[in-house]
């Protein structure tokens, strides 16, 4: 049986929002030993006896403390055994000044809430390995993990990562009551363009989509991806039917005014759009959510994508499913 090498970190977490702290659980299980405090003064006991801490993540605003996150900071840098040890302060407010102070107070990094899964990940991983004293295993497997999470040509999100912060964001709207929709991409004759023009020109037209794509979604909740070869996705709280046309004709008309270098245009590139919009309604019961119904949705939205290919006008359909 394989070593868990996640366990040769240990990650402190100081929050005191139920909210954060089950973010953060869900975001960073998998990657430490999480340690969670409630308040500051708890978490400098801990500190004040050299318990072990790869890295250390403190709320700024503490409001159950008598000593704010900039405080314990302050205090953590001038124990010995945190010298070297990365402390990341975070904060909703999105106040530069409040950044200034939480680097002058010995925080290594600054991180605004909210920040995407992904993203918050990798900064953490870096941060984790740039310093680390574990196992070089384990520093190994922290790297095998971030080169995962991205597709090595766009250097968008992987398929697998995109599934796994999918789900994190369905059983988010399930608790919070609010609509999911999944949007799929396909790009139409590329297989024919790429035959024709060769790899070299079909790659490029993939990376350009993808650099219009990853610039049409990049709010925090909003993730994106390469679903497959000539295939993309994204998903969004955006739920509105003509905002979600007028993101895909948006997207088409950005495709299609890119510069893509090649022999002749007898193969016009254009973007067939399928969407899933999963709902979930007022009631007070959390709805179940699992791998049958990411299944679900990814499979309307691709059959949407598809149908979509042979219609006239704007290449879109979408779907809602009552969750």
């Amino acid at each position: 049986m394989a070593k868990d090498y996640s366990r040769d970190y240990t990650i402190v977490i100081v929050e005191d929002d139920p909210e954060s702290q089950r973010m953060l659980t869900e975001r960073l299980d998998e990657m430490a030993v999480l340690v969670i405090f409630n308040t500051t003064e708890e978490a400098f006991v801990y500190f004040s006896k050299g318990y072990k801490a790869n890295l250390i993540i403190i709320d700024i605003l503490m409001h159950g403390s008598n000593m704010d996150g900039l405080e314990l900071c302050n205090k953590v840098r001038s124990i010995p055994d945190y010298t070297q040890t990365s402390i990341l302060l975070h904060n909703a407010l999105g106040d530069q000044n409040l950044e200034a102070l939480a680097l002058k107070a010995g925080a290594t990094d600054f991180l605004e809430k909210p920040m995407s899964a992904t993203r918050m990940r990798m900064r953490i991983a870096a941060h984790l390995t740039s310093t680390s004293t574990a196992a070089p295993a384990a520093t190994a497997t922290i790297v095998t993990e971030m080169s995962k999470a991205s597709d090595e040509l766009t250097s968008l999100m992987s398929r697998g990562a995109f599934h796994d912060m999918m789900m994190l964001e369905l059983k988010r709207a399930g608790r919070l009551k609010y609509a999911v929709c999944l949007m799929m991409f396909h790009i139409d004759n590329h297989a024919d363009y790429n035959n024709r023009f060769g790899h070299v020109t079909g790659n490029r037209a993939l990376m350009s989509f993808a650099r219009a794509l990853k610039f049409s979604f990049e709010r925090v909740e909003e993730e994106v991806c390469r679903f497959d070869r000539e295939t993309f996705a994204a998903f969004t709280s955006t739920v509105d039917p003509k905002r979600l046309i007028e993101y895909a004709t948006k997207l088409d008309e950005i495709f299609n005014g890119l510069t893509i270098p090649h022999d002749d245009s007898y193969l016009p590139l254009s973007i067939s759009t399928g969407i899933a919009i999963a709902s979930f309604g007022k009631s007070q019961q959390m709805p179940f959510i699992n791998e049958a119904l990411i299944t679900k949705i990814n499979g309307i939205a691709q059959r949407n994508m598809y149908e979509a290919q042979s219609s006239e006008g704007t290449k879109l359909k979408y779907s809602v499913i009552k969750c």
